[in-house]
């Protein structure tokens, strides 16, 4: 196994100087100290069984007798070789777009010829939105190994590349940080006596390229979650937001629904924003929680939930535990129940988490909904706090780590109250989804993308991301758009666009390729795409056991949104015996994709999803017939 060279894993500053690695004295396994400022910083470092990605966490102590004003602290500082940097950009909607750039495109070119040159390319995140622009993951590609280091935590981080020592011995570094003043203005002070730990930075180097890394990034997340589904059975979700009802909903809206969820092998059903109102009677309105029974008729919705039971769904709902609407009741639970900087609430009114008040309150609802029958629950959060919030009088950046670390707790304890509770994370899409986060939730949203063509892009991306049990995956077809909602359906135009059920075979590949969202206002379905539905949830349901243990496959890589080209991406079991391998076509113009899978040792290939799927393969060179210029399947590999 390949391992990472370092000297002093980590930097430290003070007053806003960097000090030196020439500072440091080891005074025994991972403790150095540094006598002149009088701190000493011990490194912890674990190992995981099934991956070569290590974490590591590091403490600095004051021992000396005054106090310190920290200003800079990493996570971990690695050497690395020179070659392609990997980024991982990660906005609304746009999730997983990787892109590779050489050094000098990022202006690492050593330039100088003294050793005190040094060049820095970075990517960051400012925010509680800690995945809205990029996610905090880099690679660097060179000579047959990629180096990676990800960081966890939803506030601010700062990943950055650095040549350093002139043009006669560069030397190429990776550093992450989330406790930096330059990156939201971290500062700490430290007192005699006191310690402080860094969030964590996950690294490792591999023999290969980003499939690889990919592949020992995924196995760190499975060995490090809280969370598991009783006997790997990965559920299938309906959930009326995305391209369907989009927090609009009704008795009238969601018996239809229901009901074809139901028909098509759906077990749960969440009924996303709108089903609640505020102290004040106002729908729709986040905080106080109260169940606007007034939407859903005689019986209210108790009864909506009794009628998903009496199908053989699991009734859930959307929350957005974060945020609070200041009219609300519970925007006044007390002194310090909201986060503030500078003596003002932050606009959008955020909980403050490390508060009990808040806290009990939020157990409270829950505990509510639970006993109606609840036992899904999807978190949304849709704004960000900025650099984030200084109550307790720290500094902004550190008060948001503080408040992340609360609300990570929270969630724990909901889970040991309610241990039957699956508990989905959303942020926006995923614009809150690195794995410090993640970890604490059973499945994670992987976009709010509303067009099923653009979706594979993000799906191969992801793959780096996320353990595919834990990737929502929407599949939506008969999608009413955002700006369409409000629209009367016209029910022959809506069929007749459907009637050679490409689209649904579509949304049903890109649901296949991860944890299902079905979603789509799949009542208005004719019964040719409703059995597509049904298949595809039935083929489901027959690989989520792979699902659970497997590594993700790119054998054409990622791409990006708007590339137009055959494209795949695919599942393999962790024995190597098999996989599922989505291919799609996106614009491209023919109507036969073929894929070399020379290099995974498969023998055979048949249609997985839809049975009818025309596939051959021969020579490790796999054929699949692809009739529409957007249409996709799926084939199992074999051995």
């Amino acid at each position: 196994m390949l391992k990472i060279s370092t000297t002093i894993p980590f930097t430290v500053r003070v007053n806003s100087a960097d000090i030196g690695d020439g500072s440091w004295k080891l005074v025994s396994e991972n403790r150095y100290e540094c006598a002149a400022v009088g701190l000493r910083v011990d490194v912890k470092v674990d190992s995981f069984d099934g991956t070569g990605a290590v974490r590591q966490v590091n403490t600095i102590t004051n021992i000396g007798s005054e106090k310190v004003l920290l200003s800079g602290f990493s996570s971990a500082k690695i050497r690395t070789a020179k070659g392609l940097i990997g980024v991982d950009r990660n906005r609304w909607q746009a999730e997983g777009q990787w892109q590779f750039f050489t050094p000098a495109q990022c202006g690492l070119i050593p330039a100088s010829v003294h050793g005190w040159e040094t060049e820095t390319y970075r990517i960051d995140s400012v925010g509680s939105w800690s995945t809205g622009e990029f996610y905090p993951l880099t690679m660097v590609v060179a000579d047959g190994a990629t180096y990676y280091m990800e960081l966890e935590g939803a506030h601010n981080w700062m990943l950055k590349h650095t040549v350093m020592r002139g043009t006669d011995e560069p030397i190429y570094s990776l550093e992450g940080t989330s406790s930096n003043e330059e990156n939201g203005g971290w500062t700490l002070t430290l007192a005699p006596g006191e310690s402080y730990t860094s969030q964590p930075a996950v690294y490792g180097v591999v023999d290969g390229g980003f499939e690889e890394a990919a592949r020992e990034l995924v196995n760190y997340k499975r060995a490090v979650s809280l969370t598991s589904f009783d006997n790997d059975v990965i559920p299938v979700v309906f959930n009326d937001y995305m391209n369907c009802l989009w927090g609009q909903p009704s008795d009238e809206k969601l018996i239809p629904l229901i009901d074809a969820a139901a028909s098509v092998g759906c077990e749960y059903f969440c009924i996303d924003a709108g089903w609640h109102k505020n102290a004040n009677g106002r729908l729709g309105a986040a905080g106080d929680w109260i169940v606007a029974n007034e939407r859903f008729g005689e019986g209210g919705l108790q009864k909506i939930f009794d009628h998903m039971i009496e199908k053989g769904l699991k009734p859930g709902v959307w929350f957005e535990l974060d945020t609070v609407n200041p009219d609300a009741a519970a925007a006044k639970l007390g002194e310090d129940c909201l986060l503030e900087r500078y003596g003002q609430p932050i606009p959008r009114y955020f909980f403050n988490f490390r508060n009990e008040k808040v806290r009990q309150h939020l157990a409270s609802r829950i505990d509510e909904l639970y006993s109606m029958g609840v036992r899904y629950i999807k978190n949304d959060y849709n704004k960000t706090t900025g650099i984030g919030c200084d109550n307790g009088g720290v500094s902004p950046a550190e008060g948001l780590i503080r408040n992340y670390e609360a609300f990570s707790e929270f969630i724990d304890s909901v889970r040991a109250k309610h241990p039957d509770l699956i508990i989905e994370n959303c942020g926006s899409g995923a614009c809150r989804a690195e794995n410090g986060t993640l970890k604490h939730f059973h499945l994670q949203s992987t976009s709010d993308q509303e067009y099923y063509y653009n979706y594979p892009s993000i799906i191969s991306g992801s793959m780096a991301q996320y353990p595919p049990e834990k990737a929502g995956i929407w599949s939506y077809p008969y999608p009413r758009l955002y700006d369409e909602r409000n629209d009367k359906i016209d029910l022959s135009e809506f069929r007749a666009r459907f009637a050679d059920g490409e689209e649904t075979i579509f949304n049903m590949v890109n649901g296949l390729c991860g944890a299902l969202y079905q979603s789509g206002r799949i009542d208005c379905a004719d019964e040719y795409n409703l059995s597509l539905i049904r298949e595809g949830i039935a083929s489901f349901k027959k690989m989520r056991g792979d699902i659970v243990k497997s590594r993700p496959i790119l054998p054409n890589g990622t791409f990006l949104i708007g590339d137009r080209l055959i494209a795949s991406a695919g599942l393999m079991t962790g024995d190597g015996s098999r996989a599922y391998l989505a291919v799609w076509r996106i614009g491209a113009d023919s109507d036969t994709a073929e894929i070399d899978l020379g290099r995974y040792g498969f023998t055979k290939a048949s249609a997985w999803y839809p049975e009818k799927t025309e596939c051959d393969f021969a020579d490790g060179i796999l054929k699949v017939k692809l009739p529409k210029e957007f249409s996709a399947r799926m084939v199992l590999l074999e051995k």
